[in-house]
């Protein structure tokens, strides 16, 4: 009988998922690895471990290790205020009931970190900020220069009061370039990817070479088909080829996502007072609501980036996912890390990879 962790890996193979790689450490050591499927869209490529992923959303820990990285040094304060970097956003406007008016709160960066600043995720072509971005850098946004023109759109809501996921680490992003006087990526990388051996992962798309993306596919609800995605790198969170997102932008392999949550968990790359810090439930009042309904689950709260434990036994994990269906979790308590990446936008499982955690645990007799 196969277990909890292969029973739930074959499910996801019934429900049509093209490719995955699986990777679990318990007490620093590999203890469980099924990697399935195929690199490329004829299905004559098996997966391989250099293959990269657009993990999207799993960059925010990555983007979350460099600003905490700035505050252990001293050269960033969770109550810094956004506008002491980028004064276009001292004079902020918010949507009320009553329409729009004069925000009363500053945004900091414990606002950013946690998102409660009042931001969205709205992506759309037509956005205010985007055209405006895309027409003042003729098409390559780079990052800091872009989310300057998020100052001019009003916030969802007065920060602070609210919950709300957005691209609150885009504009964290730009934070770290304009403390570090660095593109973002190459931070990224001398502080981060390079001393953990993450060899395989970048924000630069320039970085990645030719055919080591596995193929992407958007699933249909409607005709239950995986629907080819094409060749190129296709990540609709990169609005220009000089836009690094820090909340999604990140292109990397399970073995380097793996060397990053090994060493949140041991505190090699931050303080383990710093990761117990970042990995606390911040949500308050109003905030706990919002997010338990945009995540349809009451298992964990949100902390600096992160999703994490709010009290639920047995849910002692921090992490994240991604929108092509990528997942991770670090559990402190029972020294175990896990990381699935796959490569579906809309994914068939996109609620049932939370279910990996759980999995694992049973897999290794962790009560």
């Amino acid at each position: 009988m196969p277990g909890a962790l292969e029973t739930l890996l074959n499910q996801f193979m019934d429900m049509g998922i093209p490719a995955f790689d699986c990777l679990v450490y318990y007490k620093g050591n590999e203890v469980y690895h099924r990697r399935a499927g195929f690199s490329d869209y004829e299905k004559t490529k098996p997966l391989g471990a250099d293959q990269r992923f657009n993990i999207y959303s799993v960059s925010k820990l990555m983007t979350v290790t460099v600003v905490f990285q700035l505050i252990e040094s001293g050269r960033l304060r969770l109550q810094d205020r956004l506008s002491d970097f980028f004064p276009e956003f001292s004079h902020m406007r918010v949507k009320t009931d009553h329409g729009i008016t004069d925000a009363v709160t500053p945004i900091t960066i414990e606002h950013l970190l946690t998102m409660s600043a009042g931001f969205s995720y709205n992506r759309a072509d037509d956005r205010p900020a985007w055209v405006k971005a895309q027409e003042a850098s003729h098409g390559h946004c780079p990052t800091v220069q872009t989310v300057r023109f998020l100052a001019e759109e009003p916030l969802e809501y007065e920060p602070g009061t609210d919950w709300a996921y957005s691209f609150a680490h885009d504009i964290l992003a730009a934070v770290v370039e304009q403390v570090s006087a660095e593109r973002f990526s190459a931070y990224m990388k001398r502080n981060v990817f390079e001393p953990l051996g993450m060899v395989n992962s970048s924000f630069d798309a320039s970085e990645v070479p030719a055919g080591s993306i596995c193929a992407q596919y958007r699933y249909d609800n409607d005709t239950r088909e995986m629907i080819n995605c094409g060749t190129d790198i296709q990540n609709g969170f990169k609005l220009g080829d000089a836009y690094e997102s820090g909340g999604a932008g990140c292109y990397s392999t399970a073995g380097d996502v793996m060397r990053l949550l090994e060493a949140l968990r041991t505190g090699k790359i931050l303080k383990p007072e710093t990761v117990t810090l970042l990995s606390t439930d911040c949500l308050r009042g109003k905030q706990i609501a919002t997010f338990q309904k945009a995540q349809m689950d009451t298992r964990y709260g949100y902390g600096f980036g992160v999703g994490c434990p709010n009290g639920t036994p047995g849910w002692d994990n921090f992490g994240w996912g991604g929108a092509a269906g990528a997942y991770c979790a670090v559990d402190r308590v029972n020294d175990l890390c896990l990381v699935y990446l796959q490569h579906i936008l809309n994914s068939p499982n996109k609620y049932l990879r939370r279910e990996l955690y759980p999995a694992a645990k049973q897999e290794l007799g962790i009560v």
